[in-house]
């Protein structure tokens, strides 16, 4: 039980304890009951004077020092998050380390604290505002996400020009707040034992939420600015899920939410096996994964396998040419380690779009990038990385079963390219170290695709369903952009009647059909879309234990009923009625 005061101090005066809900967006999943601890950290204050030319050498040793003492900091950072073998986050933290090492950077600094006859600090601050400049000008995703990373590397060398360190320590239970959270912050939280973070800024592309979601730490982001109400030692809860900080809540809503976390542990033992309907129809539900390095592990134990390994996850934060065959080889063998005998379904790289590589082979200037050289597009107009990829997943599968899937297919012609050059870099692989078998699958992501679903069904052994890009393609709406993402809606009339023509398709032809995407994570749709004939579920691993038990409550001759109905509206708002029924 949480000891909670009847009133607390804002502002110097005594407040009755009131519940406070703040909404945000949800960066990483998972529930946190625990205390605020506010992160007061500030950027050290600089102040601009002039120095003597007899004083130049001693300042650009005091530049050094300090560069040399920041990487000093992120090496032990690294080496306390390689001990836990999430990789995500060690490779954020070495690509500040090799900032550090970035000869222009130092070159710049030191040459204009000898043309400029100014203190280290006052230089140093210059140059991190001209090459913040310089990123602000790029409105891409990654350019802004490196802004965030040069002012975390930035406070860090200014902190120890001015020898201070503000590390603070975290009590037990802490809830880390920061108006700004940075991911050598987020790295640092998690290893002296935050339980979750709550920020101002500092969203999902950000390196600080990839981090969190590495380690399976509640993250809300984009909260409201709300000062008064964020003081030390505030009682709160994170819902990373729903994206909702509670502060100072009350005995009813604690024990709601202890309860939520209590059900999720429960559910793993009790589904950790397969599922059916109340009337014996058998569900798989499998995992969406991200990451080499697997940390959910009741999620692990759930799941009935991956239905979808990201494999572009791994080239977040890396050079494109460090991804050596022999590199994504060892980290495709650990997700076999993992999960084998489970099916393990492959995604080829599907960069492009909002899911952009720090450093394509070709750097394009697009005005719609989701309409541009992006998924299967990209990977034939580099057919030699392509191959590399291909290559490392069949010597990474020998005498297993290899499930390949390809992204944004628009046509059966892109299914019989890619499939001749699985079999060309095949054919150069020993006998003996061959895949058992080879299984392609196609993701329907495209309305080109849901229209030719069946001659694309006869080039694959199986369908996936890419539920994201499908509503976004076939409502005509960009869910990232907030002045009509409110018009995205996953229960759309011309939505249901895609997936019914795909899983006919794949019933006509024999093969299975998966559905991924976000759609595949909402138990409120889980009976609609088993109705509809949906027997394969692949969901965020935090959510395998939910549908699993709304497969359970669910009757396959009620849902088909359902489906029925559904189909047959019109709008929306129709269908949003019928499901609240």
């Amino acid at each position: 039980m949480y000891d909670v005061p009847s009133i607390f101090l804002v502002s110097g005066v005594f407040m009755k304890r009131e519940e406070h809900v703040l909404k945000g967006i949800p960066e990483s999943g998972g529930i946190a009951i625990g205390t605020l601890h506010v992160c007061h950290s500030k950027d050290p204050e600089v102040v601009e004077f002039a120095i003597d030319a007899n004083q130049v050498d001693t300042e650009i040793d005091r530049f050094q020092n300090a560069l040399s003492s920041s990487k000093q900091d992120l090496h032990s950072l690294q080496l306390s998050l390689q001990e836990t073998g999430v990789n995500d986050a060690v490779s954020v933290i070495d690509s500040h380390i090799q900032m550090l090492d970035d000869p222009m950077l130092r070159t710049t600094v030191e040459k204009k604290i000898r043309s400029l006859l100014q203190n280290t600090e006052s230089v140093f601050q210059t140059v991190v505002g001209e090459f913040e400049t310089q990123f602000s000008a790029f409105e891409e995703a990654y350019f802004q996400q490196r802004i965030f990373d040069i002012r975390d590397v930035s406070k860090r060398v200014l902190k120890h020009l001015h020898e201070t360190d503000d590390e603070e320590l975290l009590p037990s239970g802490a809830v880390l707040y920061s108006k700004e959270l940075v991911p050598s912050e987020t790295a640092a939280g998690i290893s002296r034992q935050a339980i979750a973070f709550v920020s101002h800024q500092g969203g999902g592309t950000s390196h600080a939420a990839l981090i969190a979601r590495a380690f399976g730490v509640p993250f809300v982001s984009d909260i409201e600015e709300c000062e008064e109400l964020l003081a030390d030692n505030v009682t709160l809860i994170v819902d990373g899920y729903e994206g909702v900080v509670i502060l100072n809540p009350t005995e009813t809503t604690l024990q709601k939410y202890k309860s939520m976390q209590c059900a999720y542990e429960a559910c793993a033992d009790s589904v950790a096996r397969s599922v059916h309907t109340k009337d014996g129809t058998p569900i798989s539900v499998l995992a969406n994964i991200s990451s080499c390095e697997f940390h959910e592990p009741l999620a692990c134990q759930s799941a009935d396998g991956v239905g979808l390994f990201r494999t572009e996850f791994m080239a977040f934060g890396k050079e494109i040419s460090s991804l050596s065959g022999e590199m994504q080889q060892r980290e495709y063998e650990k997700i076999y380690d993992l999960f084998d005998p489970r099916p393990i379904v492959f995604r080829v790289f599907d960069f492009g779009s909002d899911k952009k590589a720090p450093h394509l082979h070709k750097q394009v200037d697009e005005q719609n990038p989701a309409l541009g050289l992006r998924a299967i597009r990209y990977l034939l107009s580099e057919e030699v990385f392509f191959r590399t990829q291909l290559s490392a997943m069949l010597k990474a599968s020998a005498h297993k079963t290899l499930r390949l899937l390809f992204p944004l297919i628009a046509d059966p012609s892109e299914m019989v390219t890619v499939k001749e050059i699985t079999m060309e870099e095949l054919e150069k692989i020993p006998g003996e170290m061959r895949p058992q078998s080879i299984l392609y699958g196609a993701m329907i992501e495209l309305p080109s695709a849901v229209f030719l679903c069946e001659e694309i069904a006869d080039e694959v052994d199986f369908l996936s369903i890419g539920s994201n890009d499908l509503i976004q393609y076939t409502l005509g709406i960009d869910r990232g952009n907030k002045n009509v993402n409110s018009l995205y809606g996953a229960v759309h009339p011309a939505l249901l009647r895609s997936l019914d023509m795909i899983v006919k398709a794949g019933a006509k032809k024999g093969i299975p059909v998966s559905l991924c995407g976000e759609l595949a994570s909402e138990p409120r749709y889980t009976q609609l879309l088993i109705g509809l004939g949906i027997t394969y579920f692949s969901c965020s691993p935090r959510l395998v234990c939910t549908i699993k038990q709304e497969v359970e409550k669910c009757n396959y001759a009620e849902a088909r009923e359902l489906a029925s109905k559904a189909i047959r509206l019109s709008s929306a708002p129709q269908l949003e009625e019928l499901l609240s029924q």
